[in-house]
């Protein structure tokens, strides 16, 4: 007789189907052993000879390989929308065309005609099909995933630019070698950039570099056919202490929590992806023969399973050994619910909130922002100062270096010195907290409602609205020729507030107690 004490012989499914004991084991060794296969194959060293790129001519190494980064971006969810949504937020907003500084008129004839030649350059289908938005996106997403972005720039023989290209930057390498100057016949240190594919290769020079460089070497010529010279490329990077020339992605600080995430991920798919979660485990103890586990598991698939045997009751006689210990010689069925999966699926939802916090943090993104929602946070709503945040570290950086580089296009590369190029970010102001803000201001008469309505991109209000306001009533101050507006010079101001504390004083010798007259 079997009287192991509290012996599991399986588990019950939430869809009714009993697993084994013998079937977990079964699993669980075939997973250890695929895991050990695994793993053996990723240690072993492979026979081929390896193409030592890196290295040659002045060609660097990356810090980490492309795909390392991107194979979290593939498998982690938090991790793509929050860089889709920081390329969202810097490009969704389109962009315009301005006067280059204060000193250009915008009614200019030449600031108009240099307008609408940027205008038509940046409205043009750039190859392949992308609009100056897209691929601007689509560039700006890599460098946020694995550090650094390219986009190739083409001339016409003219030396105007033609044509934007987007250049995947897992492709792109930073070659920084020797190299003669023809003219002093020094040896200086120039940047190269070499994009490549299987055994092809080809080399770009920077922006700017009008010498002739050849797209096989690298090298200078005095001449060479159009079909073999350098095009420019535009290469930026996320700044690190430990690459100089292609930067870390802001995730690298949280590749723990997005390791994490990916280990919760696995271990609640890992035993239960055939079979499902298990709802109870059954447990047989005391007076037992020996094949009553299988009779009994039997009995569990065949007769209790299905929907037509809910609710119903079962009439068991438990089996007795008097030979058997008082405490064990009554047969006993033991059914018990899972809590302990529970207990872990609640430590796996506290630890992955903990993580995707982490990993928002990397980038200072707003949970809001991406769907994700904290309302059990203390102090109020949690987008209150993360937007400011967010814009001021993330946004505007990018923002910026954006608008260089295609200014940089239109002034070096079209000839167009009366124009600059200016990205129109998405507004990520949290409008409900800034407006609390302009409110309290108005009320205090900090700022009028028209500058109000400026800062909050609302349409113009009436000039009666530009002056300045006290009291929560929002009572003019002493009205008409007694307000203050803005644009006043420091010494009306003193003198309209002597005129204000001289009207005051005169109020107060005649009140009788009474609200002050708004009209006065």
């Amino acid at each position: 007789m079997d009287r192991e004490k509290g012996k599991v012989l399986g588990v019950i499914t939430k869809d009714g189907d009993f697993v084994s004991r013998e079937e977990m084991e079964l699993y669980a060794k075939q997973k250890v052993d695929e895991s050990k296969k695994k793993q053996k194959s990723e240690d072993e060293e492979s026979t081929q000879i390896e193409d030592d790129w890196t290295g040659r001519h002045g060609v660097k190494e990356k810090p980490y390989p492309a795909s390392f980064f991107l194979n979290y971006h593939e498998h982690v969810t938090i991790f793509a929308a929050t860089v889709d949504q920081i390329a969202t937020d810097v490009t969704g907003g389109g962009y315009t065309i301005e006067p280059v500084d204060d000193s250009v008129d915008k009614d200019n004839a030449d600031f108009k005609r240099e307008k609408e030649t940027a205008k038509d350059f940046f409205k043009r289908q750039f190859k392949p099909p992308h609009t100056i938005k897209r691929l601007t996106k689509q560039s700006l997403i890599d460098r946020l995933v694995i550090g650094h972005r390219a986009i190739e720039v083409a001339r016409n023989p003219a030396g105007l630019v033609t044509n934007l290209y987007y250049v995947p930057a897992k492709t792109v390498w930073v070659d920084h070698r020797l190299m003669r100057d023809n003219d002093t016949g020094e040896d200086v240190r120039e940047r190269r950039y070499v994009q490549k594919r299987g055994r092809k290769a080809v080399y770009f020079k920077e922006f700017g570099d009008t010498r002739v460089v050849s797209q096989k070497d690298g090298k200078v010529y005095d001449e060479l056919p159009v079909d073999e010279q350098a095009n420019e490329m535009i290469f930026d990077w996320e700044l690190h202490p430990k690459d100089e020339y292609y930067g870390l992605p802001k995730c690298i600080t949280a590749l723990g929590a997005m390791d994490s995430l990916l280990y919760a991920r696995q271990y609640n798919v890992s035993f239960f992806e055939n079979h499902g979660v298990p709802a109870y485990v059954v447990k047989l103890k005391g007076a037992w023969d020996d094949d009553a586990a299988k009779h009994m598991e039997d009995f569990i698939k065949k007769v209790c399973h299905g929907a037509g045997n809910a609710q119903k009751a079962i009439l068991m006689k438990m089996p007795y050994d008097p030979e058997a210990e008082a405490a064990e010689r009554y047969g006993d069925i033991v059914i018990e619910e899972v809590d302990t999966i529970e207990n872990k699926d609640g430590g796996f939802t506290v630890l992955n909130r903990d993580d995707r916090m982490e990993v928002l943090s990397s980038y200072s993104m707003p949970p809001y922002r991406i769907g994700v929602y904290e309302t059990t946070r203390v102090g109020g709503d949690p987008g209150t100062h993360s937007s400011h945040i967010y814009k001021q570290s993330v946004i505007d950086p990018l923002t910026e270096e954006i608008d260089a580089q295609y200014t940089m296009i239109l002034q070096d590369g079209r000839g167009l010195k009366n124009v600059k190029f200016s990205m129109n970010p998405v507004d990520v102001r949290d409008k409900k907290f800034l407006q609390e803000i302009y409110t309290q201001a108005i009320e205090y008469g900090l700022m009028t409602p028209k500058h109000a309505a400026e800062r909050m991109n609302y349409p113009e209000p009436p000039d009666h609205m530009d002056q300045y306001f006290v009291n929560s009533r929002l009572v003019p101050v002493l009205g008409g020729e007694l307000g203050m507006r803005s644009g006043m010079t420091e010494e009306e101001i003193e003198d309209r507030i002597a005129e204000i504390d001289q009207k005051l004083t005169d109020m107060q010798s005649n009140s009788d107690g009474g609200y002050l007259d708004n009209n006065v």
